[in-house]
């Protein structure tokens, strides 16, 4: 068997719009499969395992933190409101325009366009 070489990867970035991270997040402290949940959003566990925890940092400091919070939503993360529905959530995970790109290291740095 030959490999498929006409495969391509999107490297843009993938986030996951506020209150569909919020509903993960809240799902993920019920006990929810951190499996289930990516599989939910159709992406990888590691990546939405990372979202979450940058998540968790930012909803349980006690001073939440600006830079975590623009990393997370930056202003090109579309966020209609949210519905338990399953266009919702095919709709949930934005890749970063190709205009964007993330500087520093996340969440700690910024987005520029």
């Amino acid at each position: 068997m030959s490999a498929n070489t006409n495969t391509t990867y999107d490297h843009r970035r993938a986030l996951i719009q506020e209150p569909a991270l919020h509903v993960l997040h809240t799902q993920r402290l019920l006990g929810v499969p951190l499996t289930r949940l990516a599989h939910k959003v159709g992406l990888s566990t590691p990546t939405v395992t990372k979202l979450l925890r940058h998540y968790d940092v930012y909803v349980t400091s006690p001073t939440p933190s600006i830079p975590i919070y623009r990393s997370l939503f930056p202003s090109w993360l579309r966020s209609p409101e949210y519905a338990d529905t399953l266009e919702y959530w095919a709709q949930a995970v934005q890749r970063a325009p190709h205009t964007s790109v993330y500087t520093g290291f996340f969440p700690l740095g910024r987005w520029q366009e």
